[in-house]
């Protein structure tokens, strides 16, 4: 059994690479909130404790939807890429319940290492870094901020249990892997509808709610506006596999499938790998998408009054940058992970003869192709932020009109294009095996 792990570890080498830098990530990022809840209950001076308190919810808020969303999807992409793996445990006699077992044994173990080693650099730097943010924010410049080695643990704990909720039900698809079908390249075990249908319903149902309210708590500050957009990326997040595939199907029919080779089998490749397309997709809608929509959240009810918005960046570096760097890691990461299968498709094309710029093209093409597709789902969340928050408020407050911010949004998807790119080709430059090898797994 030992041996058999250690094989797997190695011959997957990439995909625990990109799980492990995302758990490091998660565990680091989750000890921004927990230092601002310990510094809070620390505090001495009640209104202090009450503002720090305020921004540690909102803080928290946005992590753990970051936290649920990429982690899951993490958890998702490792299990799709090791079927085949799963499938061969499966013929050589393994148990599907010894196979499910080991999974979620992996898991656990890579998840408790992560998330330890995050926490460790939460507790090291999170006081200062969090302390330098709070600077000129208004009554907590002068906070003490401070994490015990508890709460950071307590953080990584949180990673942990996501990680094991996550995989739980991956485990149990792993031990039910229909080997004939994927040994032959059917069609995959289809994504559950009705867990994700009911929580896309809870949190849309959430959201609703808070548009509601706007009335009510516009005279002090609509504060619920900043989080619509994070609750709308969870649903719409939930709910991807079902609708990502369809997506990108029509978008992309915009370029003829007779111009570019390239661009047709990357197309057809993302469409064909739904699970894997859209955990994708939905780190890169989450990494555009937090900053993005609270932004316009932000903007939007400030244009009620005709004031700007602070151009100090500490305040939404202490809110969103623990969440958005997350969720670029976990963007990149599932890229990376990607990028085994990416060489097998890569040698097959090799052997059909395809030149080496088509190879690369699709390659390109292919990233492309998911951040596109999550820059237009965060298009489409931030301007259901806009003008809901307009519909709900301009009886109220009459010069409101919406503030779509799209600066923002090119520039978090130009981003992230860099980032999917440099996640596809750094391997193709440590590529060493012929394509013998690559295809016969060696």
């Amino acid at each position: 059994m030992l041996t058999l792990l250690r094989a797997d570890l190695f011959a997957d080498l990439r995909v625990w690479i990109g799980t492990f830098a995302v758990l490091v990530t998660a565990g680091a990022a989750v000890g921004i909130p927990a230092t601002l809840v310990e510094s809070a209950v620390h505090e001495r001076d009640l209104y202090v404790q009450l503002g720090l308190l305020s921004v540690a919810s909102i803080a928290l808020v946005i992590s753990l939807v970051s936290l649920l969303i990429v982690l899951s999807s993490t958890v998702r992409t490792l299990v799709e890429l090791r079927r085949r793996a799963f499938a061969l445990w499966l013929i050589v006699g393994m148990q599907p319940s010894q196979v499910s077992v080991i999974v979620l044994g992996e898991l656990t173990a890579v998840a408790v290492v992560g998330s330890a080693l995050g926490s460790v650099i939460a507790w090291a730097i999170a006081p200062a870094l969090v302390g330098a943010l709070l600077v000129g924010s208004s009554g907590l410049g002068e906070v003490t901020t401070t994490l015990g080695a508890g709460s950071a643990a307590l953080g990584g704990a949180l990673v942990v249990a996501v990680v094991v909720v996550s995989a739980i039900p991956r485990a149990r698809e792993a031990g039910s892997t229909p080997v004939l079908a994927l040994l032959q390249g059917g069609r995959r075990r289809t994504t559950r509808l009705v867990g994700r249908v009911i929580v896309c319903a809870l949190l849309l149902a959430l959201a609703a709610s808070m548009f509601a309210t706007l009335p009510q708590s516009f005279a002090t500050g609509a504060a619920q506006s900043v989080l619509i957009g994070p609750v709308l990326i969870a649903a719409a997040s939930s709910a991807a596999p079902f609708y990502v595939p369809g997506l990108v199907r029509v978008w992309t029919s915009v370029v003829p499938s007779t111009r570019s080779v390239s661009w047709f089998l990357a197309r057809a490749t993302v469409i064909d790998s739904a699970q894997r397309s859209s955990a994708s997709v939905v780190s890169f809608y989450v990494a555009i998408g937090l900053l993005w929509t609270f932004l316009v959240g932000q903007n939007t009810v400030a244009s009620s009054t005709g004031g700007a918005v602070a151009a100090d960046p500490r305040p939404l570096a202490l809110l969103l940058g623990g969440p958005t760097l997350l969720a670029a890691v976990g963007a990149a990461a599932g890229v990376l992970m990607a990028s085994s299968f990416r060489e097998r498709e890569d040698a097959l094309l090799d052997v059909a003869g395809a030149e080496g710029s088509v190879r690369t093209l699709t390659a390109a093409w292919e990233a492309l192709i998911y951040v596109a597709t999550a820059a237009i789902m965060a298009a489409t969340t931030a301007a259901v932020v806009a003008f809901g928050l307009t519909l709900f408020l301009a009886p109220l407050a009459p010069t409101l009109s919406p503030q779509l911010v799209p600066l923002l949004g090119f520039v978090g998807a130009v981003v992230c294009v860099v980032l999917a790119w440099v996640a596809t080709f750094a391997p193709r430059l440590s590529r060493s095996g012929s394509t013998i090898e690559v295809l016969s797994g060696s």
